[in-house]
């Protein structure tokens, strides 16, 4: 993986364009940039590594959303989007094992280090199931880091119909319900999702 620094985010190519309405950067939000919460399990301990909706001040991997255009058709905005410019820093890759070294770069600085948590899972009596059995064998075994890949973006397309004051969001997920209440908790206005 390999970090990079926002410096600057130009669109200027991209608002001149006929048809599109916005582009919105993390500097037009603000400091309160949404994060995305964990969608399978709900941990608290996970609270200092939730990935914000669009990237501040640093891209964390090959996709992050750096812009978000506003036009009127999908083509429109994607030709807008290919129109934005973003000048970065990179800052050193950090991959695999090498990460939860201490002096890795941090994906987020809240945290301790690049390892997000550790989770640990019983069911019945291990201790006798090993006594019991013929065989053992110690293992370890690391999975890496599986989020946000190109063939599954995080990445929606909403639809405003003004005439009927709907939205419709359309996107790719394994959880559609979980979700659609992420996006109702940050309705703005008489929006529904």
């Amino acid at each position: 993986m390999r970090f990079r620094s926002i410096r600057a985010i130009d669109a200027a190519a991209a608002l001149d364009l006929p048809g599109v309405r916005a582009v919105i950067t993390a500097a037009d939000i603000g400091a309160d940039i949404p994060a995305i919460s964990v969608r399978a399990e709900a941990q608290g301990t996970l609270d200092h590594v939730l990935q914000p909706v669009i990237a501040r001040e640093k891209v964390r991997y090959v996709g992050e959303p750096l812009a978000l255009v506003v036009a009127d058709s999908a083509a429109l905005a994607e030709d807008a989007a290919n129109l934005v410019v973003a000048d970065i820093d990179a800052l050193p890759a950090v991959t695999g094992r090498n990460g939860l070294a201490p002096d890795a770069a941090l994906l987020f600085e809240q945290g301790a280090g690049n390892q997000a948590t550790t989770l640990r899972a019983v069911r019945g009596d291990i201790e006798a199931a090993f006594k019991r059995a013929d065989y053992t064998r110690r293992e370890t075994f690391s999975v890496h880091r599986h989020t946000a890949i190109p063939m599954e973006t995080r990445g929606l397309v909403a639809e405003w119909d003004a005439a009927r004051q709907h939205m419709t969001v359309s996107g790719a997920a394994k959880v559609p319900f979980t979700v659609r209440a992420e996006l109702a908790k940050m309705q703005i206005g008489r929006a529904h999702v």
